[in-house]
């Protein structure tokens, strides 16, 4: 049996604490060997690791850091940080995952350096496929979704983040290129990349084939909301990984504070027996309903402005059928 350590990379930030709690202990509970965990600090501008230790990002790439998701551009310091030796799989701290990761970890690549989900085969919710998926299935070019990857670092010394940062500034390719490792990014720097089944990234939908779940709507996270249709499932790993020790009440206070989770949630583990459930139960329900009529309004919204623009543009875009 290989039992090899898997090198984690979690890009996170001190709100984000109690949710990438739940992913790694997701992965422990299903994965016999050994885990490395290196958690990419965007608030902070380090990297903690496995030995509790942090080290600077960076600079370019700490200059870079922001959003509602401040450690992304620091994914591409991973090859940095590893060396340039070895593996390292990465995943944002918002998943949770069903099965076991040294399946993802040990996959053979052939000749590509970079394993991930393209976004034409990504299963989501319409709401955040029409959001975010579509205009990029729209450009006709290949792009992935790059919230998890399997990195094969000694084919990506060319990935060094000065370098990568520089040619953003400088309009080698865009933004949307680089996170979505699209065609100009991949050209600059000959990367080559394998396309992982859809399972592995599933955003916000639970299907037979899901491996990992991906709470990316930002909008409904089930630790910050109440109205996740797969809730249930990320609250049992929350209350096991607190009855396990794997997370701590220190911790989700702290998170509270943050606004990292809601007050339902930092709740939950005291909310015991048949009560307890039943509140919660009505709790999620009502928040559900509200999240309903919230969605149906932007839908309306959406296609009332759809319908302007193809009035404006059958009126105004119309020439004369007469001459002056």
């Amino acid at each position: 049996m290989n039992l090899s350590p898997i090198r984690l990379f979690i890009g996170s930030s001190a709100r984000n604490q109690v949710e990438e709690r739940v992913l790694v202990y997701s992965i422990q509970r299903l994965t016999q060997r050994p885990l490395e965990v290196w958690s990419l600090l965007g608030d902070r501008g380090t990297v903690r690791r496995p030995d509790g230790s942090e080290l600077p990002l960076p600079e370019a790439i700490r200059d870079r850091l922001g959003g509602a998701t401040r450690f992304s551009t620091a994914r591409y310091a991973i090859p940095h940080f590893c060396g340039y030796e070895g593996r390292a799989i990465y995943c944002d701290s918002d998943q949770i995952l069903f099965t076991d990761l040294a399946e993802l970890f040990d996959r053979d690549l052939g000749n590509a350096a970079v394993a991930a989900v393209p976004v034409t085969a990504a299963v989501s919710r319409r709401r955040y496929d029409r959001r975010h998926l579509a205009p990029l299935r729209q450009q006709n070019h290949a792009s992935y979704l790059t919230s998890v990857m399997l990195l094969d670092c000694a084919q990506l010394r060319h990935w060094d983040p000065q370098a990568i940062l520089a040619g953003l500034s400088v309009g080698d390719y865009s933004y949307t290129d680089l996170m979505f490792l699209g065609p100009q990014f991949c050209d600059r720097f000959g990367l080559k990349v394998q396309d992982l089944e859809s399972g592995w990234n599933h955003l916000d939908v639970v299907q037979p084939d899901t491996k990992l779940l991906h709470f990316t709507d930002l909008e409904t996270q089930p630790w910050r909301f109440a109205h996740h249709p797969a809730a249930d499932l990320w609250e049992k790993l929350y209350l096991e990984a607190i009855a396990s020790g794997a997370l701590d009440r220190t911790t989700i206070t702290a998170a509270l504070r943050e606004g990292g989770v809601c007050r339902r949630i930092a709740l939950l583990p005291d909310w015991s027996g048949r009560r307890g459930r039943w509140l919660n139960r009505v709790w999620r329900s009502s928040s559900a309903v509200g999240q309903e009529l919230r969605d149906a309004s932007r839908d309306r919204l959406h296609r009332l402005k759809q319908q302007g623009k193809a009035i404006a543009q059958d009126f105004f875009g119309k020439k004369p059928s007469f001459s002056p």
